[in-house]
């Protein structure tokens, strides 16, 4: 684990209107380190519900309506990808 990562990482959001990076907060960052540990892009359906809550929290209007594109620096910082958000069917 990079502590880049840990001080300065971001999350990168792919949803039906777009994209967008997120920054967590610090315990956010540690809870995306531990999902991202052995992949890079993950689609939502494949969290668990505990995971699904952090996203949802992550990805709320008000967070999202923050976003920002990342430097060509900060790159490196990148977390995760997450994709396929909003594209749930009910059952």
């Amino acid at each position: 684990m990079e502590i880049g990562k840990l001080r300065y990482g971001f999350l990168q959001v792919h949803t039906q209107a777009g994209q967008c990076s997120v920054k967590p907060n610090f315990y956010e960052r540690l809870r995306l380190l531990w999902i991202f540990r052995n992949f890079s892009i993950l689609p939502e359906p494949v969290l668990n519900a505990r995971e699904q809550r952090l996203v949802a929290s992550l990805c709320a209007p008000e967070r999202m309506a923050s976003c920002w594109e990342p430097s060509e620096r900060e790159r490196p910082e990148l977390i995760g990808t997450l994709t396929g958000i909003g594209t749930r069917r009910p059952r």
